[in-house]
């Protein structure tokens, strides 16, 4: 089956169909989510057509790693002992396979925060970068070789706002750290290092859900 996206212009592209395949594999997604959006996040898998399942300590996840087809990391509430899981979540689904899609909720609001978030990045690990654009700012930022990024962000704990020159980040920082980066907000831009797309369809009240 085949469908009409209604922002391409009349195009139909069957590589869009992602949705269809998806439904049809019903993959399994291990969830290391934040106390506040863990029934968002298991609803809104299962409405796309996947099979969500959350996870809170090491011995559960090594069962359900090997069926999975990915893993979410959402640092929401955050504390040192799920630092630490984390970090093994990291190690297994790299042993594994296993895609790891990172959300560095509230990175741009504090130091500790930030900190934990850079040392998951550097571990190499991650398969797809998800924040705000406050967030990937503060992460550009503090990643930027040239030593002349702007340290100020727009936006205190994860209401972050709509950061001036967010696809040039998001590309910018797509490149340091050899992934692919999704900066949401009013309007989202996804880069793979090569190109960046603008997903217009965001609004500022989202940011009071």
């Amino acid at each position: 089956m085949t469908y009409e996206n209604p922002y391409m212009n009349g195009q139909i592209w069957p590589e869009l169909n992602i949705l269809e395949i998806l439904r049809q594999r019903n993959p399994l997604v291990i969830c290391i989510t934040n106390d506040v959006v863990r029934t968002f996040t298991a609803n809104g898998l299962l409405a796309i057509g996947a099979s969500p399942v959350m996870s809170e300590c090491s011995e559960d996840l090594k069962d359900l790693i090997v069926h999975a087809s990915a893993l979410l990391i959402n640092i929401g509430t955050l504390t040192p002992d799920k630092v630490s899981y984390y970090k093994k979540a990291i190690k297994l689904a790299k042993t594994h396979e296993v895609p790891v899609v990172f959300d560095p909720v509230g990175c741009h609001a504090g130091d500790y925060r930030l900190s934990v978030v850079l040392d998951l990045i550097k571990s190499g690990n991650i398969s797809l970068l998800r924040g705000n654009q406050s967030e990937i700012k503060a992460i550009y930022d503090a990643l930027s070789p040239n030593n002349q990024a702007d340290t100020s962000t727009t936006g205190k704990g994860v209401d972050g706002g709509q950061i001036e020159d967010s696809a040039v980040i998001a590309y910018r920082l797509t490149r340091l750290i050899n992934c692919p980066v999704v900066a949401t907000g009013e309007e989202d831009y996804v880069s793979d290092g090569t190109r960046v797309f603008a997903v217009p369809h965001g609004h500022p009240i989202m940011t009071a859900v």
